[in-house]
């Protein structure tokens, strides 16, 4: 299809993932910071801790989304990191492997000292890893490619904790052209990162096969009832979510931007909605979704047309 990729980068290999803090200075400390020297600005972020992290067998990390989850304490506060990697022992295709998802709990190292532990003689020495940093890989049982490209928290229950998280992503076959990319989106459980349930959403075209359906962001209504899966598809296919009265239509351009609303118990469909125009038009990199404080989804993307 016209849109593949799943939002992997085409160029460059071996990248691990560096995590770093930064504090912002309060501005009313600014009044007494001069701006640096070369750039003749004041530094309004100062470093904190800092470190590498690269998963187990693996020689490649494209992470994709990171959210801050907040515990019952300061000391489990914890970062979710979402992201895609390749298998570094898996090299069955002309690509150089399979793809998979994968959710890192990242673990902040302790309040005292603050410093940046990306140190070593080598790379390998400076990594942190998943025996430090509880990793759910998101794989694919049929040999295909699974992506993942956003993270969205329901609401605290009602002792203040968030106790799961929605995984946005796409899944696509290992042989370019044979089959079009899946959207699916999952529910995932906090504590063990085991799935509740996970929903695909592929397309229909009235030649039969479909186009590629890319899911590239998540949000969360405020009353934690519904969950939003945006992405980007085909503009000569329509979503097919399954459901009977909730079809939609293309507009005819290079490709359509769609959300999809889910109940977050079950994953069940409640709507479903596809736009565009005879351009090209495709959600904003990093999500591009969002809920006000009513409900109502706010998209944002690009557009050739007059969308």
């Amino acid at each position: 299809g016209g849109i593949g990729g799943g939002g992997v980068p085409k160029f460059g290999t071996d990248f691990y993932v560096k995590v770093q803090q930064l504090s912002i200075t309060p501005y009313e400390d600014l009044m007494g910071v001069e701006p640096t020297y070369d750039e003749k600005v004041k530094q309004t972020m100062t470093s904190g801790w800092g470190f590498g992290f690269k998963l187990n067998e693996a020689n490649d990390v494209r992470p994709s989304s990171v959210v801050f989850v907040k515990g019952r304490t300061p000391n489990e506060d914890l970062l979710l990191l979402g992201g895609t990697t390749r298998r570094s022992n898996d090299d069955d295709n002309d690509n150089g492997g399979e793809l998979d998802g994968f959710i890192t709990k990242i673990v902040p190292p302790a309040p005292s000292p603050v410093e940046d532990r990306t140190t070593g003689s080598t790379v390998e020495d400076a990594m942190e890893d998943e025996s430090i940093h509880p990793t759910k890989r998101i794989d694919s049982t049929t040999g295909r490619d699974e992506t993942v490209m956003a993270i969205c928290l329901p609401p605290p229950d009602i002792e203040g904790v968030t106790t799961h998280a929605f995984v946005v992503g796409s899944t696509a076959s290992l042989e370019p052209g044979s089959e079009p990319s899946l959207a699916y989106i999952l529910k995932m459980r906090l504590n063990d990162l085991s799935t509740v349930w996970k929903e695909h959403v592929p397309s229909i075209h009235p030649s039969g096969l479909g186009g590629d359906v890319l899911g590239e962001g998540c949000a969360v209504s405020p009353d934690g009832e519904l969950v939003y899966m945006s992405g980007t598809v085909d503009g000569g296919s329509a979503l097919n979510t399954g459901v009977r009265g909730m079809e939609t239509r293309p507009v005819g351009g290079a490709s359509d931007v769609f959300v999809v609303a889910f109940d977050v118990d079950f994953g069940n469909v409640r709507w479903a909605k596809q736009f565009g125009t005879v351009q090209e038009d495709a959600l904003a990199r990093g999500g591009g979704v969002e809920c006000d404080n009513e409900g109502n989804v706010i998209v944002v993307g690009n557009t050739r047309g007059g969308l």
